[in-house]
Formats: structure tokens, sequence, C-alpha cells
């Protein structure tokens, strides 16, 4: 499959294209007649397919999320305070430099 850069993920690609996936590399290009090995090869080149849609997928679809520096926890508050506690371990002789 040719990628062209503006690949949508919907509920018929994540079904159908694992399975086209396992289909080419179990029966085209000889799986088959690499016993187990075969078979576990094409099983995981169709399992990556469908994780890669559905990773497409939930990009496509996710919410933007919103940045909360002010959250308890927060790298980016912590970090942004000044204080020493929050600097990264050896980095207390650069602070005045």
């Amino acid at each position: 499959m040719a990628s062209t850069g503006a690949e949508s993920a919907g509920a018929c690609s994540t079904s159908s294209c694992p399975s086209a996936r396992f289909l080419r590399d179990y029966v085209l290009k000889g799986g088959l007649l690499l016993g187990w090995r075969g078979l576990v090869q094409a099983f995981l080149a169709a399992h990556y397919t469908r994780l890669k849609y559905m990773k497409l997928y939930v990009l496509q679809n996710a919410a933007a999320c919103p940045r909360d520096d002010t959250a308890p926890g927060s790298v980016r508050g912590a970090a942004s305070g000044g204080s020493p506690a929050a600097a990264p371990p050896g980095a207390a002789g650069r602070q005045g430099a």
C-alpha cells in the first residue's frame, strides 16, 4: 500500500487492512511454506498493521488536550517555580552561571 501522506483511519481500514496483510504475507509471499514460523510472522505483521491504523484513528479523532501548568504534580509548573528542588540533579552548580 503506497503512502500518500493523507491517509485516514476509518472502521473499514482497521478491519480490512490487517486481514489483507495476513493474506499477502501468508499466502502470496510464501509464509505457508515456512510452517508455523510463517504463520507467526504473518500474524505479527497483521497485528502491527492493526495497531498502526488504530493509532492513526486515535490521533485523528483525539480532542485537543489543554495544558494545565498549575495542576499538582505538573512538571512544567514545578520547573517554572525556580526552586532548587525543581532543578534536575547536577544542575545546582549551573544556576548562578
